[in-house]
């Protein structure tokens, strides 16, 4: 199945503005805070923006490049 690019403009559009948005609330964060892990949880903030960041980008291949996003999900 391939999905055509030109249906994508106003899906990028949103998830670069929200890319933004999570920067702007990460980038005054010091150092110390990004090791802080929730009550809840075992997994710090650092951990949290990590799996975000694989996820987008396998989310961007499989949009892309599904061929190879494909090959690459049965090699695991």
């Amino acid at each position: 199945m391939t999905v055509p690019t030109d249906d994508l403009g106003p899906l990028l559009s949103e998830l670069l503005q929200e890319h933004a948005q999570l920067v702007d609330l990460l980038r005054p964060l010091p150092e110390e805070a990004w090791r802080n892990r929730p009550p809840s949880g075992n997994w710090t903030v650092a951990d949290h923006i990590t799996q975000l960041a694989l996820l987008d980008e396998a989310a961007t291949v499989a949009v892309t490049a599904p061929k190879r996003f494909a090959t690459h999900a049965r090699a695991r």
